[in-house]
């Protein structure tokens, strides 16, 4: 049995996984002290593995669609496209739904879609909408609001942040929503220089498994 860091990961459209330096294992990746699998609402989720692992159960692009079987975790990453076309009452859907589901970590980035999340663009990107610059203000406050703090929820931009889980185990994250240019979307970069420019802005970790 490996130990260390276990990924559950839903099966939602435009998923993701990175593999590197990993091994197939049972249908699963694997290194020695990490595993990371693939479910489906319609297949059989693993219990918990136990207190000597961490799992991460890792989401994206729901764009505002929130009927999935969630399995048991220690930790939710959503690693953005929490909307449709970045409407404040879009994201909203979603917000509501991540404050609802029962993990004691929750971390979140925007993605290219969340418009509404960018202080960078103007309202009058959102043509024919009855939005204000304001109305976007006060989208951007509350992500990062004392409602969404209480539910555990922790939105990263260009930060750090750091946590414990129930074990005692400390963990070291930095959340970035950038992304190369892509139609008309949130947060995005077009030359080279634009995306090294965040990278002072992430931490150094020395990863200890």
């Amino acid at each position: 049995m490996f130990k260390g860091i276990k990924c559950t990961l839903p099966n939602i459209p435009y998923l993701r996984l990175l593999q590197r330096n990993t091994m197939k294992l049972g249908g699963s990746i694997a290194t020695e002290t990490a595993c990371a699998y693939v479910y489906s609402s319609e297949g059989s989720v693993p219990p918990h593995p136990g207190p000597e692992w961490t799992r991460f159960v890792c989401v994206s692009d729901n764009h505002s669609r929130t009927l999935y079987d969630m399995p048991a975790g220690d930790v939710l990453l959503h690693s953005g496209d929490l909307s449709s076309w970045g409407y404040p009452q879009q994201v909203m859907v979603t917000l509501d739904w991540i404050k609802s589901l029962d993990y004691p970590t929750k971390i979140i980035i925007a993605g290219n879609h969340d418009l509404c999340l960018d202080k960078d663009l103007p309202a009058s990107v959102f043509e024919g909408a009855d939005l204000d610059n304001d109305t976007l203000i006060a989208m951007q406050e509350h992500v990062r609001g004392e409602e969404m703090k209480i539910a555990n929820v922790h939105y990263l931009e260009y930060e750090p942040f750091e946590f414990t889980t129930s074990s005692g185990r400390k963990w070291k994250a930095f959340g970035s929503p950038a992304s190369p240019k892509h139609a008309a979307g949130a947060f995005q970069y077009v030359e080279r220089e634009e995306a090294t420019g965040t990278e002072p802005m992430a931490p150094r970790f020395s990863p200890k498994l």
